[in-house]
């Protein structure tokens, strides 16, 4: 299990990103999956930077379950 954290701060407007992501890989029925979760929050005026990072979901709260095989 790998786990993962970042916040970014816009000084000059003190709006800011923040995502935490886990990530693992296991076998179900005889085939490997990698599961990769992250729950993100945006700040509303964040700007259009946020919408260029292969995280962004949108501004608010989000939550996202990927799954890979």
């Amino acid at each position: 299990m790998t786990y993962a954290a970042e916040l970014i701060d816009k000084v000059d407007t003190n709006d800011f990103k923040f995502v935490a992501s886990a990530k693992t890989t296991f076998k179900a029925y005889q085939q490997k999956l990698e599961v990769f979760a992250y729950y993100s929050y945006v700040s509303d005026e964040f700007g259009d930077r946020a919408e260029l990072t292969e995280d962004f979901l949108a501004t608010g709260h989000g939550v996202a379950i990927e799954v890979e095989s």
